[in-house]
């Protein structure tokens, strides 16, 4: 019997309960791939059963808490920190897909790239186009590790 592809989403909460998941739920019942999905951001009780409802795996990183969580540096590297001991703790995947990609993702990307055979990313106009010169080198360290773009219009290719 050949072996189920694996395929891993990247991406917000509210954008893969929106954009993703009737997707997923529909090729998963066509072709029998498991998806997993691995949120940035904690998310609501609510929202994760939600997700666990079509995603065998749902990965969730861990915003600091306590004194560390009203101290916006410190909180943005823990955040980093997380995402990275998150990236590192996955298993191996097919096809990664990241929908959406802020920035500072290209901390965690490249130990998600050593785990599958294809990366892709889409871009929106605004994580890419609407951004600064130090975003957009950040972002560069992503597309360099990247099997493909896509992207909202052919104006941001």
């Amino acid at each position: 019997m050949q072996d189920r592809k694996k395929v891993l989403i990247i991406s917000d909460a509210h954008l893969i309960k929106t954009f993703v998941q009737p997707t997923v739920l529909k090729l998963k019942q066509e072709t029998g791939i498991h998806f997993d999905c691995f949120i940035e951001a904690p998310i609501n009780i609510e929202t994760r059963n939600a997700l666990e409802r079509v995603f065998g795996n749902v990965f969730i990183n861990e915003y600091p808490k306590g004194i560390m969580r009203k101290m916006p540096k410190i909180r943005f590297f823990q955040r980093i920190y997380g995402l990275r001991k998150l990236a590192k703790s996955l298993g191996n995947y097919d096809i990664v897909h990241i929908h959406y990609h802020p920035s500072y993702y290209s901390y965690f990307t490249p130990i998600v790239r050593k785990k599958t055979k294809k990366f892709f990313v889409s871009f929106f106009g605004s994580d890419f186009n609407q951004i600064g010169n130090f975003k957009h080198w950040q972002n560069k360290k992503t597309i360099n590790l990247l099997d493909g773009v896509f992207a909202t219009n052919e104006s941001w290719l």
